[in-house]
């Protein structure tokens, strides 16, 4: 059968309109083409949002052993303090820790002397001993090193030698400052002051100046 050109034009006008349908309904705007881009940002925003709890768990599950650790390091920091809140007794201890270092290195304590103490970060005081050895060069060093290393919370202030010399065997003068340090009177079991307040420079002698 013959298609007439009149036929042809309805023919090829019905493919162009459906050609465009088509386009139009399924490549241009697809159906449900903004339900499918809110559904993606919905669960990008969810996923994000579990991340987020999944992060303040984690968190908060680790934070209990922080604690526990910080705490165990503040008991174990606190044992180096001298023992009570009076000057006088915290002195006492710390003179017979170095005493006890010096004869451990076999020097000889010739002097002590208790100086006058001083606040130092807020709840804590300073607490200072001189004290005056005989000796050889070795064990002077090897007392110096147990003060900075031993239980004591303790600081080598100043160091004095006389009749240095060359020979490692020659026997030397030192004298030497060392601090420790007490919580003071008033502050909370931690060492920590109850109230709050800027530390006051200066104090009082434990002891007064005075020779053993």
């Amino acid at each position: 059968m013959k298609v007439t050109p009149r036929e042809k034009k309805f023919l090829l006008a019905a493919l162009v309109a459906a050609a465009a349908f088509v386009l139009i309904e399924f490549v241009i705007a697809p159906p449900n083409a903004g339900q499918q881009v809110d559904t993606g940002i919905d669960r990008l925003a969810l996923a994000q949002r579990k991340l987020r709890r999944q992060e303040e768990l984690a968190a908060a599950s680790r934070l209990p052993a922080s604690l526990a650790a910080l705490q165990a390091r503040l008991d174990r920091e606190r044992k180096g303090l001298l023992a009570g809140s009076d000057p006088n007794q915290a002195g006492a201890q710390l003179q017979n820790w170095l005493a006890q270092l010096a004869a451990n290195q076999q020097l000889q304590v010739l002097r002590t002397d208790f100086l006058p103490t001083a606040n130092v970060a807020p709840g804590f005081v300073r607490v200072p001993v001189r004290i005056e050895l005989h000796g050889r060069i070795t064990p002077i060093v090897a007392f110096l090193t147990s003060v900075a290393q031993g239980g004591q919370i303790a600081s080598v202030d100043t160091t004095e030698v006389s009749h240095y010399g060359e020979d490692k065997n020659k026997e030397l003068l030192c004298t030497v400052v060392v601090s420790g340090l007490m919580a003071k009177a008033g502050s909370g079991k931690d060492g920590l002051p109850v109230g709050h307040g800027p530390p006051q420079a200066g104090g009082q002698s434990p002891a007064g100046e005075g020779g053993k």
